[in-house]
């Protein structure tokens, strides 16, 4: 139990507290420099909230929707927003249990490069392509976004990934580097490894799952940034005409749904849909067709939950699987929108 300096247990808040914390969270809220961050979109951004230090936002998808595509895309964006405010302390990390840092780093480089990331891991690279990804890895090596992984090769026993080991290795960073994260994301939440050894596919599971859930929260709140985390929906969200998942579709546990501040879900037509030429018209949620063709590069995305915020709506993006690149379906009204700086 934390002991303020007058003895009285952390937990307990006077009125005058009250007051006085309250007002100064209503003049953060209005401040300027506060820190906050939006996805960058103009058309979004009217209906997501900002997300402010402490909140949980959950990115939701079955298997192969994108998910990890959406929140490393996310997260360089926002590392990449923080060299243009040149806020030399502030960093993005990103923690995953999906891919390899080796991996990650490959996504990043092609992103940069515009090459497609399958020719690079099949090896189908000129010298020419080689030189441009060396001059991308040192570029990389200025980006802020610091990752919290497992590496190929490492050569020694690897850590566990549990909750504990990721609240260390970020009070590393913040002891020893004074970085100050603006934004941390987890990748993804049914792969965080439990406390304890061998609870998966215990009897257990469900309860580790709200454990890992509240620990994420819990983790924006100490680290005073928000925090994205990926969440896999069930298959029962592919029996259904529209197949964007809904807030109550995250597997294994509704402590997910009850304890996110903001949830929005991905859905990739093409892995559900059959593909054609010319392209078939996606229905919409009432079931009538939509001026959207169903192809490999249509990505749905959902607000299914806000706190104090609308939600229920749905918007189409266009993924460039091969560099990693998502922008809205009107690619020339997206570059004329400009990025809205997360606000330090």
């Amino acid at each position: 139990m934390g002991i303020k300096s007058n003895g009285m247990p952390g937990n307990i808040f006077t009125p005058v507290d009250v007051g006085t914390l309250a007002l100064a969270e209503i003049r953060a809220c209005r401040d300027e420099r506060a820190q906050t961050i939006s996805t960058g979109w103009a058309a979004l951004d009217k209906t997501i909230r900002p997300l402010r230090p402490g909140k949980l936002c959950v990115v939701q998808a079955y298997t192969s929707n994108y998910k990890t595509g959406f929140m490393t895309h996310w997260a360089r964006r926002l590392a990449q927003n923080i060299v243009e405010t040149d806020a030399k302390d502030r960093i993005v990390v990103y923690v995953s249990w999906e891919d390899t840092v080796e991996d990650m780093g490959i996504f990043d480089l092609a992103h940069m490069t515009s090459l497609d990331v399958s020719d690079i891991v099949d090896g189908h690279v000129t010298d020419a392509a080689v030189s441009k990804l060396e001059v991308a890895a040192f570029k990389r090596g200025a980006l802020p976004e610091w990752v919290i992984g497992d590496t190929v090769g490492r050569g020694s026993k690897r850590p566990r990934m549990t909750m504990t080991h990721i609240e260390n290795c970020l009070d590393w960073v913040r002891d020893n580097m004074s970085f100050k994260p603006v934004a941390i994301f987890l990748d993804y939440l049914t792969l965080i490894a439990p406390e304890k050894t061998g609870a998966w596919g215990d009897n257990n599971r469900r309860n580790d799952i709200t454990e890992l859930t509240y620990r994420c929260r819990d983790l924006g709140m100490a680290a005073g940034c928000p925090v994205i985390l990926g969440a896999q929906s069930n298959r029962t969200t592919n029996d259904r005409a529209w197949k964007a998942p809904q807030k109550w579709d995250a597997l294994e546990s509704s402590a997910i749904e009850q304890y996110a501040d903001t949830m929005i879900s991905l859905w990739l037509p093409a892995t559900t849909e059959m593909l054609s030429d010319p392209p078939r018209k996606l229905k919409g949620p009432d079931g009538t067709p939509t001026d959207l063709d169903v192809t490999p590069e249509l990505l749905i995305l959902s607000v299914n939950k806000q706190k104090k915020g609308a939600a229920g709506g749905w918007y189409a993006l266009h993924v460039d699987h091969t560099c990693n690149e998502i922008y809205p379906m009107e690619k020339e009204q997206a570059e004329s929108v400009p990025w809205e700086a997360p606000r330090f």
